[in-house]
């Protein structure tokens, strides 16, 4: 009997059943309808996308949260499963003529209240080195976590 060897980076996830990023979490346009944090996209369905084939690139096609963006994300942590929307993203600014890049990683409550395992999550995966800062928006306020230049410049 031959097995078959299988690499991370092979394995695809897909949202599945999430529609955590039409659901109101995210700020965009689609098709002249604009939606925002607490206003879901207008095509949003009981049964996901209405217009999947036809949405636009930008931000829909083109958007990944930390669950399909990051391999260290396990299945759990999906938004609709872990209550978390979390969103790979680059603070830029301009400090002394110099454009300067920060990463990090916005977690937003999504669906329901955060869980201690779920933020817990978060905190290790930050303290181990895989997530370079955070910035958590959870029960209306945000709280960050990071290096000292991250902090300074997201104020």
């Amino acid at each position: 009997m031959e097995s078959k060897v299988m690499f991370v980076k092979d394995l695809k996830k897909s949202c599945g059943d999430c529609t955590a990023c039409c659901s109101g979490a995210l700020r965009g346009e689609a098709h002249g309808h604009h939606f925002y944090k607490g206003r879901p996209c207008f095509f949003l369905t009981e049964s996901g996308c209405g217009i999947y084939e036809n949405r636009p690139e930008s931000p829909c096609v083109s958007y990944k949260c930390g669950y399909l963006a990051e391999p260290y994300f396990p299945e759990w942590m999906r938004p609709d499963l872990s209550g978390a929307l979390a969103t790979p993203r680059v603070h830029e600014y301009v400090e002394d003529n110099e454009t300067r890049r920060i990463p990090y990683m916005h977690v937003m409550e999504f669906g329901k209240p955060l869980s201690g395992k779920t933020l817990m999550w978060f905190i290790e995966k930050y303290f181990g080195g895989d997530i370079p800062n955070l910035l958590i928006d959870i029960e209306g306020g945000v709280h960050k976590i990071g290096r000292p230049d991250f902090l300074r410049a997201m104020g």
